[in-house]
């Protein structure tokens, strides 16, 4: 406030009670150290990414490339980016539009840990859906140990070192894991969307306001350890870069902030 000495200004933030939602104004100039709900915009995929889903698709051309290098190309795009892992009829089709309906398009798909085993990326979980063009058991080598797809969207194994011209990257939203949590409960009055791929783990999304019907969804951190209004901007960017301290907007930012701060409460 201008005209107004710091040492005057003694209700400069305002509070939200753990108990009830409600605001209580309080002081920035007395070294209160207080816990942050921090907000951000719900994840979206990447430039020169398509999403599809609760994921994020891309396909490169690059010729002459084998399973392991490619491989290590999708990781070295994002933090939790790999081969694609292809798990319905629906999701093949979109990997092999986006290659451009190629052949040897690389995908995750492996017998790595145990010959005969096919695994995505050399996770032990199994493989639900197939689209052989030729059966695995049909191979003439034991040395034909990664999958690729080719015309038509089938899949045949091949060696790891053959050289591809195509490969197809996947990440899921926000780098979670394929397994949802489930979301709090609450107050009857609370909205809750489904929040379990647009936000990093942990935190909880909440949809659009009519007020803010525009803009992305938004998601809700878990309260920060207790800090200085001053110092409360870096921890809520040491959770994630595009965080800040939340802006409550509607009834539903009030109400999912305070759900979010329920660690809290007894």
């Amino acid at each position: 406030m201008p005209g107004v000495s710091p040492a005057d200004r003694t209700s400069d933030v305002v509070q939200l009670l753990g108990k009830n939602g409600y605001w209580k104004p309080a002081s920035s100039y007395k070294g209160t150290r207080l816990h942050a709900v921090c907000k951000m915009a719900s994840c979206k995929c990447r430039e020169g990414w398509t999403r599809w889903g609760d994921a994020c698709y891309l396909a490169k051309k690059e010729m002459f490339i084998d399973w392991l290098s490619a491989r290590k190309q999708c990781q070295q795009m994002e933090p939790t980016s790999d081969l694609a892992t292809i798990t319905s009829a629906a999701e093949n089709r979109i990997v092999f539009r986006l290659a451009g309906g190629k052949d040897r398009i690389w995908i995750g798909l492996n017998d790595w840990v145990r010959d005969g085993e096919f695994h995505w990326n050399n996770r032990s979980d199994g493989v639900e859906y197939t689209n052989w063009f030729r059966h695995p058991s049909q191979r003439n080598s034991h040395a034909k140990d990664c999958a690729y797809m080719t015309r038509g969207g089938k899949w045949i194994v091949s060696s790891c070192r053959q050289l591809g011209f195509y490969y197809a990257c996947k990440q899921l939203l926000c780098g979670r894991s394929s397994e949802s949590s489930p979301t709090r409960r609450g107050s009857d009055r609370v909205w809750r969307p489904e929040d379990s791929v647009r936000c990093p783990p942990g935190w909880s999304r909440s949809s659009p306001s009519a007020v803010d019907s525009a803009l992305r969804p938004s998601c809700f951190s878990r309260p920060t350890a207790a800090v200085t209004f001053a110092g409360v901007q870096s921890r809520c960017r040491a959770q994630h870069p595009d965080a800040d301290v939340a802006v409550i907007r509607s009834l539903e930012d009030n109400d999912r902030a305070f759900l979010s701060a329920g660690a809290l409460r007894p």
